[in-house]
């Protein structure tokens, strides 16, 4: 949620660790007459700790908020993700006790982008309900590329297999609460 209690506001933390680990998320927020707005992104690189073990990963999101005369809120939201990794592969137990820097698929690698739009309303038409609102929809890549048929150390494999998906997708989900006498509620909603 957007800072409440001023116009501009911000954090940043960064995380540095093993396996040439770095990671950081900055944001800025704030509030000003009925408006509201948040931005932030975050990002994490590490070489992970077997060969091919590595990946980037990449994210941010706005929003962007009103609230109305009456007791309503209106929102927008966007969030974009992509990540690109190494795939090191599975291993059962007895060989990660024998070698746990074992890597079964050094050529084995994926790549994810998603992006998704939502737009909700929170409407308060009185003390006792609330009635929420939100639209969303977006796109997702999804690919990947691992060797056929290769165990590792043999020589590199001279086939491999390719995929990528894509998807699209929309959603809308409604629900009205009703709260009365001694906290109890009633919720009635549709997805």
């Amino acid at each position: 949620r957007p800072i409440a209690d001023r116009a501009l506001g911000g954090t940043t933390e960064t995380v540095f660790g093993s396996d040439g680990l770095i990671a950081n998320f900055t944001s800025i927020s704030g509030t000003h007459d009925r408006w509201d707005y948040l931005l932030d992104g975050h990002y994490r690189d590490t070489d992970g700790p077997r060969d091919n073990a590595d990946s980037r990963t990449r994210g941010a999101d706005a929003h962007l908020g009103f609230r109305d005369d009456g007791n309503g809120y209106w929102s927008a939201d966007f969030h974009a993700y992509q990540i690109n990794a190494g795939d090191p592969g599975r291993m059962v137990y007895p060989v990660y006790v024998a070698n746990r820097d074992t890597t079964p698929t050094p050529f084995n690698h994926n790549w994810i982008e998603r992006y998704t739009l939502a737009l909700t309303a929170d409407l308060h038409p009185n003390e006792q309900t609330q009635w929420v609102t939100k639209l969303w929809g977006g796109y997702q890549d999804q690919a990947s590329r691992s060797a056929a048929g290769f165990v590792a150390p043999q020589p590199p494999p001279a086939t491999t297999v390719l995929q990528d998906l894509q998807f699209r997708y929309l959603g809308l989900d409604s629900r009205l609460l009703y709260r009365w006498d001694r906290g109890n509620a009633l919720t009635v909603g549709i997805t």
